[in-house]
C-alpha cells in the first residue's frame, strides 16, 4: 500500500536501473499478490507504468479518514454523535 507520489518515484527509478535488475526485480514483483494506491487520485500515466512494470494493476482504496466517515453515518437516521464527541469534566 502507497500513496499515488510513492508509485511515481518507483516508477522514474525503475527507468534508472539496469535491464539485469529490471529482469529480477520483475520477478519479484510477479510474486506479489495485491498493490493497493489511495489518498489521491492515481495519475492514469502511472497506473499504466506500474502496469507495465509488475503485471499487476494497481487497486485504488479510499483513504482511513474518508471510509471511516462513510461507515460511520447511517444512511437513513441521525448521526449518533455521543461517539465522535469527547466529553470533558472541568
Amino acid at each position: 500500500m502507497a500513496v499515488p507520489t510513492i508509485y511515481g518515484r518507483l516508477v522514474e527509478d525503475w527507468e534508472r536501473l539496469s535491464s539485469d535488475r529490471q529482469v529480477r526485480l520483475r520477478a519479484v514483483l510477479a510474486q506479489m499478490r495485491l498493490m493497493v494506491s489511495g489518498s489521491a487520485a492515481l495519475p492514469v500515466q502511472t497506473l499504466e507504468a506500474w502496469q507495465n512494470i509488475s503485471g499487476h494493476t494497481l487497486l485504488e482504496r479510499y483513504g482511513m479518514t474518508e471510509m471511516g466517515m462513510a461507515l460511520s453515518n447511517p444512511l437513513q437516521g441521525h448521526a449518533k454523535l455521543e461517539a465522535w464527541v469527547f466529553h470533558y469534566r472541568e
